[in-house]
């Protein structure tokens, strides 16, 4: 069988997502199987290296400007006239996509990402959080169309896939509460640990501290700056701590900027914390590896 496996931009800098793609990625790379995946991705070279295996195919997800807006041209002209004309289906213009799964003959496809094209094919669907369904008033999941946007994908993409991946119990409650899929659908598959982390060595040098300046004895938040993540909630407590007990925290934030940097410099230089808090911005994987084993301890806020 030919399976397709839509993976999209894998790029570190993408945070959480990537590890889980990357994961995906890897496990495919490592499997010995009598089918043949075809991988759409953005890989980067070091991915392009690692994979060198006959059972998988890479092709690009992306098309050019002129042969995109073209296309989608084609499509709005050709639905509009069937509309109006009240013509069959068979008249709709195939999206591109859609022609070029037919074209390299894939039978079954996996959105591994929560990323969905439609396709003709039977196919699995991955969701990794409904948070613009419970939490709608944050502007990463409203602003700009977000809400709208998110929510015609998965009401296309969850009602009609084969089955729908998702890592926790309550979010498969909410794609049964949210969407009416049966239970038997959706498959809970906890997210998997990253591979940086299972492979890295023992140990806890404190050269990274060196690296980037920073203390010993801090508290680790790994997280973009998105506002639902919710960095300020944790200046709030460390102050409270430095007013209350005049216990000083030194707090380690990495990640890249989602909108919500300037805020959180803001409240920090509002609270007098700058001395306290130390932002690092994205940092390569053996770095954070690091700033995972030399923290006082780690911070979830999301």
């Amino acid at each position: 069988m030919k399976v397709g496996v839509y993976l999209g931009d894998i790029a570190p800098t993408s945070g959480g997502g990537f590890a889980f793609q990357d994961t995906v990625f890897q496990a495919l790379v490592k499997l010995e199987s009598r089918h043949t995946f075809v991988v759409f991705s953005h890989l980067t070279e070091q991915q392009t290296r690692e994979a060198g295996t006959k059972h998988i195919q890479f092709v690009s997800p992306q098309r050019g400007f002129l042969e995109r807006a073209t296309n989608k041209l084609a499509r709005v002209a050709a639905n509009a006239i069937e509309e109006l004309l009240m013509l069959p289906n068979r008249f709709r213009v195939t999206h591109w996509f859609q022609q070029l799964v037919r074209d390299l003959g894939i039978e079954f496809m996996w959105f591994a990402t929560p990323g969905y094209i439609e396709v003709d094919i039977p196919y699995i669907f991955t969701v990794w959080d409904l948070q613009h369904r419970l939490q709608p008033w944050f502007p990463e999941v409203s602003a700009k169309g977000q809400w709208r946007g998110r929510e015609n994908m998965y009401a296309t993409a969850i009602p009609c896939a084969s089955a729908v991946i998702i890592g926790t119990a309550a979010g498969k409650a909410e794609i049964v509460h949210f969407y009416r899929v049966p239970p038997e659908r959706v498959k809970l598959i906890p997210h998997p640990t990253p591979r940086f982390a299972l492979s890295a060595s023992k140990g806890s040098s404190k050269e990274v501290l060196t690296k980037y300046h920073i203390p010993e004895g801090y508290l680790f938040y790994p997280a973009q700056f998105w506002p639902h993540k919710n960095h300020v909630g944790l200046l709030l407590a460390i102050n409270l701590l430095r007013e209350r007990y005049d216990l000083i925290l030194p707090v380690v934030f990495v990640g890249s900027d989602k909108g919500n940097l300037q805020y959180v410099r803001q409240v920090v230089n509002e609270l007098g914390l700058s001395t306290q808090v130390h932002s690092l911005g994205f940092v390569p994987q053996e770095d954070l590896v690091g700033l995972y084993r030399n923290a006082f301890a780690l911070t979830y806020l999301t």
